[in-house]
């Protein structure tokens, strides 16, 4: 089924075999964990955190502000903005969007 989520303050992890996940996080200062097998992640994120990024997906929408690692057509490993908080994004068959607010 499909995981939806509001307002999130700490850190969040969602797991769904078919479905999609979305939300939004006001502050995250844990780990954000979000795999799907056949679905699309759609997550907002303040501005200018420093994330240690693994990201898989059929495609990605993912800013790479100050950045540093490698980014691929299907992944993205490194960290923005210097690293610290772990950021795993995996969704095998679908697309993967990430926006800064």
């Amino acid at each position: 089924g499909h995981i939806t989520f509001e307002k999130i303050l700490g850190s969040f992890s969602g797991i769904t075999s078919d479905g999609n996940i979305r939300g939004n996080i006001v502050e995250l200062n844990g780990a954000l964990t979000a795999k799907t097998g056949d679905g699309n992640i759609s997550i907002r994120l303040p501005r200018n955190l420093g994330l240690d990024l693994d990201i898989k997906g059929e495609s990605l929408g993912v800013p790479l502000d100050n950045f540093s690692g490698t980014s691929e057509e299907r992944s993205i490993h490194g960290k923005t903005h210097g690293g610290g908080i772990p950021v795993s994004l995996s969704a095998s068959d679908g697309r993967i969007t990430v926006v800064y607010e």
